[in-house]
């Protein structure tokens, strides 16, 4: 079966049938997306995101949050709900949702773009909504803390930068 490897960037490439060898590997990419206005500085950041190559079991947007798959930890993702700690976010420079079987990466460390489902204060704590976006944490001890956002949100839909940390199992 083939599948495809997909980045804005470089767009569609390896679509070779062997390319599923590349599941679960680990790697780093610097965060320096051009940005502009007050978001310059923080996607210039230098600092690196971790990220993993996965396979996608459905149309997922980019930024959004997304979980392993039963029983394929660490190769394959399905979208994480409200109540779920996610795995990691959809590659933020993909120009499109992923399509079932698309090859990808997920960014699990680091700074990154995530998709807010209400308004966010700038250093707020974020954890999982709806639909694969985030929401302020207010709940103490819940475990479900994702990572703290470093812009601000005004509500449903915007995407902001926030600095993530997520399970690796």
């Amino acid at each position: 079966m083939s599948s495809e490897i997909v980045n804005q960037s470089v767009g569609k490439v390896n679509v070779i049938s062997d390319n599923d060898r590349l599941l679960g590997v680990t790697g780093e990419i610097e965060d320096s997306e051009p940005g502009t206005g007050s978001q310059l500085q923080v996607k210039n950041s230098g600092m690196l995101t971790k990220v993993r190559v996965v396979k996608f079991t459905g149309a997922f947007a980019p930024s959004s949050r997304v979980k392993y798959t039963s029983g394929k930890a660490g190769t394959e993702v399905e979208q994480a709900g409200a109540a779920e700690k996610a795995n990691g976010v959809v590659d933020p420079r993909l120009s499109a949702n992923t399509a079932n079987g698309d090859i990808g990466l997920i960014y699990y460390e680091g700074p990154t773009d995530v998709i807010a489902s209400a308004a966010i204060a700038a250093n707020a704590k974020v954890k999982g909504a709806a639909s694969g976006k985030v929401v302020t944490d207010s709940t103490v001890g819940d475990n479900l803390t994702e990572g703290v956002a470093i812009e601000a949100a005004s509500g449903d839909g915007d995407k902001i930068r926030a600095l993530v940390q997520f399970p690796q199992y």
